[in-house]
């Protein structure tokens, strides 16, 4: 009877590890931002759309570890 419940703890404990989703699970977002030729600078419309994209990551994915703009 002991054997058998031992077993059935076993049997139960890797099962409810592998539901962990935590940050290091899923995979990284990326957005591509474009600069006018020969500028250094980007137009107001793709530091929208990257501010557009750091809210909506946020939003998504609550627990991050890093947010990284560079």
């Amino acid at each position: 009877m002991i054997i058998r419940l031992i077993d059935l703890v076993l049997v139960l404990l890797p099962t409810s590890a592998l539901a962990c989703n935590t940050s290091q699970n899923l995979p990284g977002q990326n957005i591509d931002v474009y600069f006018e030729r020969n500028s250094a600078q980007i137009s107001a419309d793709q530091v929208l759309k990257v501010a557009n994209w750091a809210i909506d990551m946020r939003l998504r994915y609550p627990i991050q570890e890093v947010l990284s703009i560079g």
